[in-house]
């Protein structure tokens, strides 16, 4: 009979290496394990056929933001830095405000150049009716229109004047006088006449106001003194408005688009020149719309923009439109318009992190437009959270031209859209850890250095550094792995610099800040031991007795994990080969659970059965355990723990066993051994070390273990043991201290009683 126990050398894998050996090189890497990953990055920032855009799948803490990050800038940094966009006013259709690029950097130029410029056009059109070109021209204009009046009028006079009627000019303008012997009367006088004289005279009034009436309907003076004036306005005005402009229209003559709209500009002023001579009117408007909206601007030569967007909603993905509570007039509403993480990457990279993005998201959808569409609309609804707040204008596309990669931790759901197969056809993984060898295990000692130096951290030992790289080791459950969730180990150097008393963090430092973060952390696993002491939790660690044992389960908090014995018991009687798994029965298994049941079954029915069925039943419970329950991990325990019952065979309740089992009765490795034995370790030290204690694991587990010092130690001085198995019957040698073919004959022998009962009762 084999009682395979573990030395105290093949609970962990020590790191090993010596001083210096995680100095930095001149040339160093600080990247490890993700090769694949950088490969495709690789492919997908290099091939510049449309639609290839990334998706990288990895769990947070990897570095997949972080690396992927660092990657594309190094490549964007020596590529062509994109254009600047801003938005003008549309003269031609206000609603649709135009977009003008300049080469990196000189949007803000050309901003600068033409605030300038209206500024110096501004103080001259204010001015302008004050100048005495102006005012001698309007002076001349008057005089003009004055003589062309008194023409006219002498016109009228010998056209209108009568015997009995005279037109005369008067402060109001013509007015038509009676007369009586060629004298004008005054009104009192004209009424003191009698009827018969009045008559004819008023008669001759009327026909005469009528023939002014028309005379003065044909005459086009007043139109003629606008005409002219406005034509004069406009003159002075395009003098002032050509000679401010030259210089700006000069430069920029190349530029089709900017000329053109530097010509509406001009225009524009000209169709409002009589408001610059009008001292009531408010120009406000006139040059607010001049302005220029600039939507992204680069430093020349800087290379490709590299943007990382954490929250991709439609807002921040394309940018939104300001509103002004009860505004009408939409002359200024293109300085509104504000950039989205589309515009800003526009030229370069766009890095998505995809926790709230949803195939059925609004912003999903519009992230798929503009990639289809290589354009950037800002158009219809741009804030999903209300289907009213719709934009007054439409700004034109604007040319879109990115890369994008979406960061998440998995794409499943995208994979049932057809566009994102479309869109997106390069994944790129990232690795959860890498193999451990005495090379990468000095790579990795120095990244951690490379970090300390960054964060200007205390000063750490070598044993410090081989610590941590043993602690990575740990958090993959293999010895010969090392995990590259570096997150978690920098928080661990972070915390064990500030919390170490020394000038130096020390290996001891290491495991006084993992021991703390247990006891801060972790009052649940506390109460849980406080129970099984107490014995409110029944959990037998000694003795030996049949029809029960101790399995191990895995809790989760919010920040930890640990494990408990939890106590499976069983209880047969006669029946027609029913095992029943209480678990099972109330509903708290998950399938993984009763697959593995059903299998356990399985293989206790090819051994012990006979050709038509086992004469008992069963029923297998997790005593005081309330909660569900999955995995397979206990499904060894539960077959040794119903073994035990059918052949009244005492287990040793000290050892508690965590494994699974196929219908052969092999025992299959599981994972988070090392928290299950360290779980089971310290209910034992609860209630006290026997010497007598330890768990039981499948052998292939035994490259997993990373135990901590407090169980090593405990190993060392024969007070805990740790034993490995690697079929059932082998298992149930160690933990009943009995040969298996004196365990088989017992079974058999009571299995051969129950059919007997079974037989009489027929």
């Amino acid at each position: 009979m084999r009682k395979s126990t573990l030395s105290p050398a093949q609970l962990t894998r020590p790191c090993q290496l010596k001083d210096n050996a995680f100095k930095l090189p001149q040339k160093f890497n600080p990247i490890i394990g993700q090769d694949k990953a950088f490969d495709a990055l690789d492919f997908g920032l290099n091939i510049l056929a449309p639609r290839y855009n990334m998706y990288c799948m990895g769990e947070k803490g990897l570095g997949r933001t972080s690396l992927s990050m660092q990657k594309i800038q190094e490549k964007a940094l020596n590529e062509s830095t994109p254009p600047d966009y801003c938005y003008v006013y549309n003269f031609e259709q206000p609603r649709f405000p135009l977009y003008l690029s300049f080469p990196a950097g000189q949007a803000l130029e050309f901003q600068k150049h033409l605030k300038k410029t209206i500024a110096v056009a501004n103080r001259f059109l204010v001015r302008a009716a004050l100048e005495d070109s102006y005012r001698l021209a309007r002076q001349l204009l008057e005089e003009k229109v004055s003589l062309r009046r008194q023409n006219q009028f002498k016109q009228l006079q010998n056209m209108i004047t009568s015997k009995n009627v005279a037109l005369v000019q008067t402060e109001e303008g013509q007015a038509l006088f009676p007369c009586l012997n060629k004298k004008i009367m005054q009104p009192a006088d004209f009424n003191q006449l009698p009827l018969s004289k009045r008559k004819p005279i008023i008669e001759q009034l009327e026909k005469a106001r009528e023939k002014l009436t028309r005379l003065l309907s044909q005459s086009d003076f007043d139109s003629f003194y606008q005409d002219q004036l406005e034509i004069l306005q406009k003159q002075t005005v395009q003098n002032i408005v050509q000679n401010v402009f030259k210089s700006i229209c000069q430069k920029y003559r190349a530029h089709e688009s900017v000329l053109s709209y530097l010509n509406n500009i001009q225009k524009d002023l000209l169709e409002n020149a009589p408001a610059f001579f009008d001292e009531k009117a408010d120009l406000t408007p006139c040059f607010m719309r001049y302005q220029v909206n600039i939507l992204t601007t680069h430093q020349p030569k800087s290379g490709a923009p590299v943007v990382h967007l954490t929250l991709p909603s439609v807002q921040n993905l394309l940018g939104k439109i300001d509103r002004i509570p009860q505004k009408t007039d939409t002359d200024i509403d293109f300085l509104l318009i504000q950039a989205g993480a589309l515009h800003q990457a526009n030229g370069g990279y766009l890095l998505i992190e995809t926790q709230t993005l949803t195939p059925d998201a609004v912003s999903w959808k519009i992230l798929k437009q503009c990639l289809y569409s290589r354009q950037i609309k800002m158009e219809t609804n741009l804030d999903e959270s209300s289907i009213f707040n719709m934009p007054t204008i439409l700004p034109q596309p604007i040319p879109l031209d990115v890369k994008v990669v979406l960061i998440g931790n998995s794409f499943a759901a995208f994979k049932r859209d057809e566009d994102f197969k479309e869109l997106f056809k390069i994944p790129i993984f990232f690795s959860e850890k890498i193999a451990r060898t005495s090379l990468t295990e000095k790579h990795y000692g120095q990244i951690l250095n490379a970090f300390i130096q960054k964060e200007h951290l205390k000063p750490f030992t070598t044993s410090a550094l081989c610590r941590l790289i043993e602690y990575a080791s740990r958090l993959t459950g293999d010895q010969n792995s090392l995990s590259l969730y570096l997150s978690d180990i920098y928080d661990l150097m972070r915390e064990a610099s500030f919390w170490t008393h020394g000038k130096q963090v020390d290996a001891k430092d290491i495991d006084l800040v993992r021991l703390k973060r247990e006891n801060q952390t972790n009052d649940y696993q506390t109460n849980l031991l406080d129970r099984i002491k107490s014995h409110d939790l029944l959990i037998d660690l000694k003795g030996m007795k049949s029809n029960q044992i101790n399995g191990l389960s895995v809790l989760f908090t919010d920040s930890v994990s640990f494990a408990v014995p939890s106590r499976i018991t069983c209880q047969i009687r006669a029946g027609s080969g029913k095992i029943m798994d209480t678990e099972n029965e109330v509903k708290l298994a998950g399938q993984a659970h009763m697959k593995s049941f059903l299998i356990l079954t399985s293989y206790l029915a090819a051994q012990f059965g006979n050709p038509q069925k086992l004469p008992i039943d069963a029923t297998l419970t997790f005593e005081q355990s309330f909660s569900e329950r999955d995995g397979d991990s206990a499904s060894a325990a539960s077959l040794l723990c119903l073994l035990s019952a059918i052949g009244k065979i005492p287990l040793n309740q000290g050892i508690a066993v965590t494994g699974s089992v196929d219908q052969l009765g092999n025992l299959q490795p599981i994972g988070m051994v090392n928290e299950k034995i360290e779980g089971f370790f310290k209910a034992c030290q609860t209630v006290g070390l026997t010497g007598k204690q330890g768990v039981l694991i499948p052998i292939q587990n035994k490259c997993d273990l990373m135990l901590n010092n407090s169980v090593i130690e405990a190993v060392r001085k024969k007070k805990f043991h740790i034993y490995t198995a690697t079929h059932i019957e082998e298992a149930l040698e160690i933990l009943s201290n009995q040969k298996y073919s004196d365990i088989q004959e017992k079974i058999q022998k009571n299995l051969a009683q129950f059919s007997r009962k079974e037989s009489l009762k027929i």
